[in-house]
């Protein structure tokens, strides 16, 4: 499979098609059984280091903090939204809605639906892991507790 100009950074794949995001700003879809790229998604300002596929759409999230939705039939965007002030570290799908954590030290949740803020809570320092657990809101972050630099682990219960 060539045709991403630098080195392809994340894949996700649904056994029919895998799609990449790369350093080359942007994401390509490919068929899995020839090897040919079915379509190409540009725009992205930065690296493209997140994607999540589901039945009728993708979830792409970038180094510049931008999160987007796209349509799998045609790959249209259905929308955008700026989620962090620097790179979406991690994301997290669950039912109607994801979780975002960030550079910035913020995690987000949101509704997948339409990419509309449901929930903001900051830590100290970049987010490196989030999950959901039914209404619960987990992330892993790190911060330096007497000169060492801790692994924390916050939960959140979040309103239905």
């Amino acid at each position: 499979m060539k045709g991403h100009e630098s080195k392809i950074y994340t894949i996700a794949t649904d056994g029919v098609k895998v799609i990449t995001g790369s350093m080359d700003k942007m994401v390509r879809v490919w068929d899995v059984m020839t090897g040919e790229c079915q379509a190409i998604l540009e725009g992205f300002t930065s690296l493209v280091g997140l994607l999540e596929l589901f039945p009728s759409s993708l979830l792409t999230a970038d180094a510049s903090g931008v999160i987007r939705l796209f349509d799998n039939q045609d790959y249209k965007e259905i929308w955008k939204v700026v989620a962090h002030q620097n790179a979406v570290i991690s994301m997290h799908c669950h039912s109607y809605k994801f979780a975002s954590g960030g550079s910035d030290g913020k995690v987000r949740g949101w509704d997948l639906s339409n990419g509309k803020l449901l929930q903001e809570l900051i830590t100290s320092n970049a987010v490196w892991h989030v999950r959901w657990i039914e209404n619960s809101l987990v992330a892993l972050f790190s911060k330096d507790i007497d000169n060492t630099r801790e692994v924390i682990m916050k939960i959140w219960t979040v309103p239905p």
